[in-house]
């Protein structure tokens, strides 16, 4: 017959290491989710530096346009022997206005294009951060679940034992004795006297007997 103590410990076992590969495989999760949050947030930190070297690019590309047409504005007013001033100076002008417009789109894209891509790496760190956070707490839930069982199983098993204890106690409250020199009284649980041993039967020199002997 299978112990009922030995089979509810057998229970708890498989349970624990149920709720155990439960806990790692959340956990596990948890930190994927985390590193791909935080790997995505150091892609986002190299798209902000490569926007801003665009844009420095873009910028050089600007400034030496602008120095090509104020010199060639130069050159055509040297060429007709015009100074400086009048025409020339009001198309000089005119140049660099648009330059400078341009250099102002140009600075405004750059920063809204930089900030748009620092706000998706601040995203990426916070689901990150959320992730970890998350693998924490589905760890200590674990443990707690897990410690829940134990308590539980242990007072289960505590209740079954004294059970166990109280049904085997009850069980030996007698014995058998062989033999006619029995000390007992089945009944009354009181010691005999010798010559009532003989005058019961039960004496040294009477025949065997069986009795039940109250344990004391």
């Amino acid at each position: 017959m299978c112990n009922p103590i030995a089979l509810m410990a057998g229970q708890m076992v498989t349970q624990l290491w149920g709720q155990h590969q439960q806990t790692k495989a959340q956990t596990a999760m948890y930190n994927a989710q985390a590193q791909a949050a935080e790997a995505n947030a150091r892609i986002s930190d190299r798209k902000q530096q490569d926007i801003a070297n665009q844009a420095l690019q873009e910028r050089d590309k600007m400034d030496n346009k602008m120095r090509l047409i104020a010199g060639q504005n130069t050159a055509e007013a040297g060429a007709t022997g015009l100074s400086m001033s009048g025409t020339p100076l009001q198309l000089m002008a005119s140049s660099y206005d648009e330059y400078n417009k341009d250099i102002n789109n140009w600075e405004t894209n750059k920063n809204n294009s930089i900030y748009n891509e620092y706000l998706n790496g601040v995203n990426y760190r916070n689901e990150a951060s959320s992730a970890r956070a998350a693998a924490s707490n589905a760890k200590t839930q674990g443990r707690l679940q897990m410690l829940g069982t134990i308590l539980s199983g242990a007072s289960s098993m505590y209740g079954l034992k004294q059970q166990y204890a109280g049904s085997s106690a009850s069980a030996k409250k007698y014995k058998t004795v062989y033999g006619g020199d029995t000390t007992f009284d089945a009944f009354s649980g009181m010691r005999q006297a010798d010559t009532m041993r003989m005058e019961n039967g039960t004496g040294p020199s009477s025949v065997i007997t069986v009795r039940k002997v109250r344990y004391r």
